[in-house]
């Protein structure tokens, strides 16, 4: 007969009045897991992490951090805080630094949700495993190895906890109760909306201890504001210095700090009007299919075991005692699934968001607990396996403890392994310099002395940080078209001013400087209402000539990276996104050669054409030019543009791109007089994205008039 083994439960003490026994000190070879959780997922980001800047906001972090900025909503500070330290090292660029300080907050999570795993009774090799699943994991490799504050939410949330499963076991600790007080505070000053919505899980999760809570709440209250309060009061006084870069702009009223802390800036970036029950169960279903392949399919029905595991075990011996109420140690265990609801489900509810690729890319930073959490839950669910194993194996040999814990871990290695290879290609960017390679080709376009006007974030961040940062092409003015964040800006911020000033603000400079102005493509949110001297990817702005004309001029920069853009396939999603926004900017340019009939212009970018035949942006580019310009043969030329990029379709295309393309043959058709079939492709493109935005909405508004 084999001889029992305690729980990790079973350290509760069985009395109220009997003395509380600590949590036994940790064995070497806890030690060495514990030390293996953290450094082998260090390791991992050191080697993929990118050298140089990257897209997402990646450059107004590294921007925020080195000038002690204010970030956009709800600011940000304690992240700001700790890369200002992070990023005055002595080694390396400041976007290597900004990328480090993730990594080791990204390892140093992996290390929380392993003592989460060995709280919850899981051997030290398997909750290494979990620790290890949860590292790989395509999303929070991804937030790791850039400038984000996603890494930083994790671990204060697996931090706080791992401190709320200790105190199951020791409630009587006041260190750990002030720590998680302490830890919980000064999370809101991170992400605090993330944090908000994982509070009530985080809540059941105390309940089982509310005697020992209740009875230190004035000590856990002022533990709280001391980690809440400091990094706000730090951020409003530096605010008040008015820094160089302040997103929200000058401070003038104490509602500014409640609009920008409350994201009540960013009302409209989390909602929009087209978005509708459609979009919500289209994301829902994205995510359960992610929440299955995160940890490779295994690991989701090992987490799926743990999770029945979590909810169906007994009451730990004695604590029911404790609590004074078994009810309280079963509701407990829903602290875990809360969060996982909290950040998924509950998060889908609020948001209001299209669902295509570019809104998948930005939403899926936003659930990373939920894959800690599963990776704690296959770690239980591998462990249930093996006592299941202990019994039911019909050799002894195979029967050891050790020996089947050994071959779980090798089962979970193996997991590890197939995770990691199959998330390889998207995360290993320890060469991508995708920004950079745009930054370069901008600034050997531009002339001496240039202002470039530019909107954008997978524009205005990487040209910001090479800029501001590395202090790169210091003679050009760079101004972003909606007053945010630059000192060189024209005009306040979006919240402090109409469209209308910043348009007089834009003409009035242009009139009176002598530096040549150049925008960059998509930089039409302010009309200047002159000339302009196409480059490609840029455009310069002219104080002769005819308004709202365009003249044409070649640029071998411009035209060597249109070309690089077709060498290879982006794995990355955000690399995705940024580069067919540029492959459609540059195809509008070759819509204008062909425009323009210029002999000598339209054969030097033949093969440029040849090229932009391949791809939908493009080829949608093209022919959105012709389709609002052209004459009859080359609307017939649009035409054929748009049904060859039709089939193009993949699944990286928005909305706004698909319906695009029905606007455009819409617009070739009215054109071409046949109104009929115009009307059935708006509406096929009003069907697509039914946003006041879309061209297509405001043509069937005009011909019902």
């Amino acid at each position: 007969m084999r001889e029992s083994r305690p729980s990790a439960e079973s350290a509760a003490p069985a009395s109220p009045d009997a003395p509380r026994r600590p949590w036994p000190r940790p064995g070497y070879a806890d030690a060495l897991a514990g030390v293996a959780a953290v450094a082998g997922p260090l390791a991992l980001y050191v080697v993929t992490i990118p050298h140089t800047v990257a897209l997402e906001d990646d450059g107004w972090f590294l921007i925020v951090g080195w000038f002690q900025g204010i970030g956009h909503p709800p600011g940000y500070p304690l992240h700001t805080l700790i890369s200002s330290l992070f990023l005055k090292l002595p080694w390396g660029s400041p976007a290597l630094l900004g990328h480090l300080l993730s990594a080791v907050l990204g390892a140093l999570a992996c290390g929380a949700v392993y003592a989460c795993a060995r709280l919850l009774g899981v051997s030290a090799a398997i909750a290494l495993v979990g620790a290890w699943l949860f590292a790989a994991s395509e999303h929070f490799w991804a937030q790791a190895i850039i400038t984000e504050v996603y890494t930083l939410n994790a671990l204060c949330l697996f931090g706080i906890f791992a401190l709320l499963l200790y105190l199951r076991r020791d409630g009587a600790d006041r260190r750990a109760w002030v720590a998680a007080a302490f830890l919980y505070g000064i999370s809101l000053a991170n992400h605090w909306p993330l944090m908000v919505l994982a509070s009530p899980g985080l809540l059941l999760a105390v309940l089982p201890m509310w005697r020992d809570f209740t009875r230190r709440l004035p000590l856990l209250l002022g533990a709280f504001l001391l980690g809440l309060v400091p990094p706000y009061a730090w951020m409003v006084g530096r605010w008040l210095q008015e820094p160089e870069f302040s997103f929200p702009g000058t401070l003038r009223s104490p509602d500014d700090v409640v609009a920008h802390v409350s994201r009540r800036a960013y009302s409209e970036v989390d909602t929009s009007v087209s978005a509708g029950w459609s979009d919500k169960l289209e994301f829902l279903q994205w995510l359960g299919t992610d929440f299955v392949w995160q940890l490779t399919l295994p690991g989701f029905l090992l987490a799926l075991v743990g999770l029945a595991v979590l909810l169906g075990r007994s009451p730990p011996s004695g604590r029911a005692s404790v609590t004074g109420n078994g009810a309280l140690e079963r509701v407990g265990r829903w602290a875990g699934p809360a969060i996982f609801v909290g950040q998924s489900v509950l998060l889908l509810w609020l948001l209001n968001f299209d669902f295509d690729f570019f809104h998948v890319q930005v939403f899926r930073a936003y659930p990373l607990v939920c894959y800690g959490l599963l990776a704690i839950w296959a770690a239980m669910g591998l462990q249930r396996t093996v006592s299941w194993a202990e019994d039911r194996v019909p050799w002894s040999v195979f029967r050891r403890p050790r020996l089947l814990l050994g071959y779980a871990g090798v089962a979970g290695l193996a997991m590890v392994g197939c995770s990691t290879t199959a998330h390889w290609e998207a995360n290993n960017r320890a060469d991508s310099n995708f920004a950079q390679h745009y930054v370069d080709m901008v600034f050997e376009v531009l002339p001496p002395d240039a202002v470039l006007l530019t909107t954008g974030d997978e524009i205005t961040l990487p040209l910001g940080y090479f800029h501001f940062v590395e202090e790169q092409r210091p003679d050009v003015r760079l101004v972003e078209m909606h007053g945010i964040a630059f000192p060189s800006n024209l005009f306040p911020t979006l919240a402090q001013t109409t469209q209308g000033l910043q348009q007089d603000a834009l003409r009035q400079f242009i009139a009176e400087t002598e530096r040549p102005v150049f925008h960059t493509y998509r930089s039409h949110a302010v009309d200047h209402g002159r000339t302009v001297r196409d480059y490609g990817f840029l455009r310069e702005v002219l104080i002769d000539g005819e308004a709202d004309t365009i003249q044409l001029r070649t640029s071998a920069a411009g035209e060597a990276y249109f070309a690089s853009l077709f060498e290879r396939e982006y794995a990355n999603g955000w690399e995705r996104v940024a580069r067919n926004h540029q492959v459609n900017d540059y195809g509008q340019y070759l819509g204008y050669v062909v425009l323009s009939g210029i002999p000598d212009l339209i054969e030097r970018t033949a093969p440029l054409r040849e090229l932009a035949e391949r791809d939908y942006y493009a080829l949608n580019g093209m022919a959105s030019v012709l389709a609002r310009f052209g004459n009859a043969k080359q609307l017939e030329q649009a035409m054929r543009w748009l049904e060859m990029a039709e089939p193009l379709r993949d699944a990286a295309l928005t909305k706004q791109a698909q319906a695009g393309l029905y606007n455009n043959m819409g617009t070739v058709r009215w054109r071409q007089g046949d109104g009929d079939a115009a009307i059935a492709f708006y509406r096929k493109s009003r069907e697509i994205m039914p946003h006041p935005d879309n061209p297509a909405v405001q043509h069937l508004e005009q011909i019902g008039r």
